[in-house]
């Protein structure tokens, strides 16, 4: 039985079903969980929320929700089976090589994805052939070196959340796309509607998008009928393609059915679709929004790993393939004792990557930057490793400087 009761009256073994709040405006995973101790009534009190709903019917058969607190990089545990992985990726050029022209890239993105949400509030669906163009662009710079354009795609502004998200959800829906070997068709389709899939927030008013406190049942279906609207938007727009609609339509499902708007499940949900909302997910927690500050992508990949149920394992892994456990512009801690940023993968594993080494954090002091290509141990410098990330805002380091 589903029932409704207040947080103070959550006791350690009830089982929440449903958090009644949506799902940035609480500092777990998952929106169901088991009640262990009163750590996770403390939680949902500081986040102002009032009222959650319990199954009475469920016990021991639950997700594990780590504690925010104590997920780390150390020990990555769930990680370890991605961690041999070896990237077919290969670049044609270096990460400094391409990163003028993917700057270029995301700026006419952005200007484009801007242009489509404006013209959406005013009725009118999205010129499809400037969307196209800029999907070009971003295939033949991941082409020429994937991690150049995802690390840019990362540098976000509070005020133009929305539209970069947008923007950083297309490039990695062509990456995702090329990395799983798609061919050229289905990725232009795959980066369109990852430009695109959320074109309907563009019909809910701005303030209650950007609302950081308790959402009311009423405007919690209003933010998520923005996948309908998008839909509507859309089926105006000539010669979008059914992957893309996919993109769009899904990319809030879960393979559980406790996503929106219909509660799909399983492979009903399409891959694509189920790629959209990996990546959606992703992208979104690893950017600073005006409600909720940005997780680190490392702890981000290991929530989506651990949830089986929520999102496919085999899709989780290969899109982890696909950035790297430490995507590139992680500022990362060595078994050496140094600090450095990462450039991109290796081809040894993922624990392996190529990294702008830049701090002795023995000595506490700044180095000469130096470039390792973990994968390839050197008589110089031995077998090195990454142990774990660290906060570039506690080291007051700005990572993309190092690229």
């Amino acid at each position: 039985m589903i029932k409704k009761i207040k947080v103070k009256e959550l006791t350690p073994g009830m089982f929440i079903h449903d958090l009644n709040c949506r799902w940035f405006e609480h500092p777990f995973f998952t929106s169901q969980m088991k009640v262990t101790d009163r750590t996770i009534v403390q939680k949902l009190n500081e986040h102002g929320i009032k009222d959650v709903f319990i199954d009475t019917s469920k016990g021991s058969d639950l997700l594990r929700v780590p504690e925010e607190n104590l997920i780390t990089a150390d020990g990555n545990a769930e990680l370890e089976e991605c961690a041999e992985i070896k990237s077919k990726d290969r670049s044609l050029v270096t990460v400094r090589g391409e990163l003028v022209k993917a700057d270029l890239v995301k700026k006419s993105a952005l200007t484009t994805v801007e242009s489509v949400l404006a013209g959406a509030k005013l009725g009118k669906g999205p010129e499809i052939e400037a969307v196209e163009s800029v999907v070009y662009e971003m295939i033949h710079s991941v082409e020429r070196n994937k991690d150049a354009l995802i690390s840019i795609g990362r540098i976000k502004k509070v005020h133009e959340y929305t539209s970069m998200h947008s923007v950083s959800v297309g490039i990695l829906m062509v990456a995702f796309g090329m990395h799983l070997g798609f061919d050229l068709a289905q990725v232009r389709q795959l980066g369109i509607g990852g430009l695109l899939h959320d074109i309907g927030k563009a019909t809910v008013p701005e303030a209650l998008i950007k609302k950081p406190g308790y959402l009311s049942e009423e405007e919690r279906k209003t933010i998520q009928a923005h996948v309908d609207y998008g839909r509507k938007i859309l089926e105006n727009s000539p010669h979008l393609g059914e992957i893309s609609f996919a993109v769009t339509d899904h990319h809030h499902e879960r393979l559980d059915g406790t996503g929106y708007p219909n509660h799909i499940r399983g492979d009903d949900i399409s891959i694509f679709g189920q790629m959209s909302a990996i990546v959606d997910v992703y992208d979104a927690m690893t950017s600073d929004r005006s409600y909720k500050k940005r997780r680190h992508p490392t702890e981000v990949l290991r929530m989506l790993h651990e949830s089986e149920n929520i999102y496919k394992r085999e899709l989780v892994e290969r899109f982890i393939s696909c950035i790297g456990i430490y995507p590139a512009g992680t500022l990362v801690r060595l078994e050496s004792g140094y600090m450095g940023v990462v450039l991109g993968q290796g081809e040894r594993s993922l624990l392996h990557p190529r990294v702008r080494v830049m701090y002795n954090l023995k000595k506490q002091c700044v180095t000469t930057p130096r470039t390792v290509d973990l994968s390839r141990p050197s008589k110089k410098w031995g077998d090195d490793r990454v142990v774990g990330y660290e906060s570039p805002d506690k080291w007051q380091i700005t990572p993309h400087v190092y690229l």
